[in-house]
């Protein structure tokens, strides 16, 4: 029975020093949660300042991506552009190259012809010097 009473005698002594101490413990608690508050807050702040860092490098990531794509589009419509001219180019030039061919050999026959008509002035020079001279 002793043992009951030095039991409950310790069970009171210990919830009076326990009561005692509740206030600072609670104080003690307290500050420990508002230090971690604040702790969280300033890590809810920078992490928010990181995000909005993060946005913005995307958006600007974005934009920049944006302005690529419009920009290879514009060189690409130059390019078909490009291409479309060079082919009507290509085929002016086979135009031409076709009309040189045509006047190459035109020009040929003309030379040929000229050639002709030479040696059929040298043939007429001759046989008009023999016809002068049987008149003489």
């Amino acid at each position: 029975m002793e043992s009951y009473v030095v039991g409950a005698l310790l069970g009171v002594v210990f919830t009076a020093v326990v009561m005692r101490q509740w206030p600072f413990l609670r104080r003690v608690r307290a500050s420990k949660l508002a230090l971690a508050m604040r702790e969280l807050d300033a890590q809810l702040a920078l992490m928010s300042r990181d995000h909005d860092a993060q946005a913005k490098r995307l958006a600007l990531a974005e934009h920049a991506q944006s302005e690529s794509i419009a920009s290879g589009q514009l060189l690409l419509a130059q390019i078909d552009a490009q291409t479309a001219a060079l082919a009507d180019v290509q085929g002016q030039l086979r135009a031409v190259q076709q009309r040189a061919s045509g006047c190459a050999e035109q020009a040929t026959r003309i030379a040929e012809e000229a050639s002709r008509l030479k040696g059929l002035s040298v043939t007429f020079e001759r046989w008009h010097e023999q016809m002068i001279s049987l008149m003489e």
